[in-house]
Formats: C-alpha cells, structure tokens, sequence
C-alpha cells in the first residue's frame, strides 16, 4: 500500500497507491486511486480524473479523460482514448486508432482505420 498526499513514484507496483494527486509507475498490477494516475504498462484499475497508459493496459479505466497506448478492457469515461483497443468503451467521446474486438458506446465513436464507419453516433466496433 503506498499512500500520499501530493505524489507517488514505483518502478514496479503490486498492490495499491491512493490518496493524492498524482501517482506515476514504470510497471504497475493492482489499484491506482489518484487524480492522475500515469504508468507505462499498468494491469488492474486506474479510477481518476486522468488515467494514462504509456504502452499496454489491461483491466478498467475509470475517469474523466481515460487514456492508453495498447488498451484491453473497459473504459468509462468522458473521454476515452486509445491506439490499439480491444474491450468496451463507454463514454461521450470515444477514439480508438486501431480495434481489434470491441465495442464503443457513446455521443460520438471514432475509429480511425478499421471500424464498422469511421464515425457514428451510440455505437460502433468490430467483431
């Protein structure tokens, strides 16, 4: 368990950081409950205002802005971002670069390369 008020720093995480505003990590598995949550490669949940991912990301975002390289899982936000996305996003505004299975829900859904439509309105995906 690490807990801090301002900021938290791990090469390597297994458990949960909460508490402050900001938390970084090179490798992180577990929780991080943070205002901003930011790791390179993170399995688990992120719940904040802005959850980022460097590269790969496994598990839930939770957020305002949820935001990841190499996403599988849920996002539930906001705003939902990710390059290589297979899961769930469910948000007002999601993009996702590249989809491999998965499912957008939202106001505005954008795919970029191989989705159903490059844009809709509610939904879109790939199965």
């Amino acid at each position: 368990v690490q807990w801090s008020w301002v900021y938290k720093r791990a090469t390597q995480m297994r458990g949960i950081q909460f508490g402050g505003i900001y938390s970084t990590n090179d490798d992180a598995v577990g929780a991080s409950l943070d205002l901003i949550n930011m790791a390179q490669d993170f399995t688990g949940l992120q719940w904040g205002a802005l959850n980022w991912s460097r590269r790969s990301f496994t598990g839930v975002q939770f957020g305002l802005a949820n935001l990841g390289a190499e996403v599988y899982g849920l996002q539930f936000g906001f705003y939902n971002q990710a390059d290589s996305f297979k899961g769930l996003q469910l948000g007002l505004v999601n993009y996702v670069k590249n989809i491999d299975v998965g499912l957008q829900v939202g106001l505005v859904n954008i795919i970029n390369n191989n989705g159903w439509l490059p844009a809709m309105v509610l939904l879109n995906g790939r199965f």
